[in-house]
């Protein structure tokens, strides 16, 4: 929620993480104190959001002495690393191509899609005064979620890419989010108006070569 009620005293800190708690809560009815206070695993390391491959996490101790990652970023990205999904309360195996189905619906309606998935280790490597050197293995993850969010444009955002057109300014967007969320936000403001436009991925961008990128820097909106 954007001005979420003052005795929500936890919704603090990272946007997205806080609208996720709010999401459990109003629609789970999950009680987010009690649930602290009865957790029995112990912060090991927080892993801040990394811009180059778009995630974030957090590695916890379970009461099992055994270690959990759970980790939190973009879905297309969080997907390709996971092997199995959680589902009904255990692991089971994980239809990709249906999960990326409804992603793309997401994405389409302007949704910023956001994964969720988790871990487990037996242990973990530490240097000689115990602290954890190197992440673990991101690769066989289970997913527990895939998230729709909207990040709602400024009202005034359209009126001011018009104005700014209008005045002879190209204006050109430039974002993280998925391609499909990306080409619905520009289109919602004003910025690609036609088919003949092109929106693309930087990575597709950075790997062309300069006399292709100048033909179709010419093509973009």
């Amino acid at each position: 929620p954007n001005e979420p009620p003052e005795n929500w005293s936890w919704v603090n800190g990272n946007q997205t993480e806080a609208c996720m708690l709010a999401f459990i809560v109003r629609c789970y009815g999950v009680d987010i104190e009690r649930a602290r206070e009865a957790r029995k695993t112990e912060i090991v390391k927080l892993y801040p959001f990394d811009s180059q491959v778009k995630r974030s996490g957090m590695l916890m101790k379970l009461p099992s002495g055994k270690y959990r990652l759970y980790t939190r970023g973009a879905a297309e990205r969080i997907l390709a690393e996971c092997k199995t999904q959680f589902n009904e309360g255990k692991e089971s195996p994980l239809d990709k191509t249906k999960v990326e189905e409804q992603m793309n619906a997401m994405s389409n309606t302007g949704l910023r899609t956001i994964g969720v998935s988790y871990r487990d280790f037996d242990d973990v490597k530490t240097d000689e005064e115990g602290k954890i050197v190197d992440p673990p293995n991101v690769q066989d993850r289970v997913l527990l979620t895939i998230l729709g969010m909207k990040d709602p444009l400024r009202e005034d955002s359209a009126e001011s890419v018009r104005l700014c057109k209008g005045a002879g300014i190209i204006v050109r967007m430039v974002t993280g989010d998925h391609l499909n969320t990306a080409k619905y936000i520009a289109r919602d403001c004003g910025i690609l108006t036609n088919d003949d436009q092109i929106a693309m991925e930087g990575i597709k961008f950075r790997t062309m070569l300069e006399k292709d990128k100048e033909a179709l820097v010419k093509m973009l909106p």
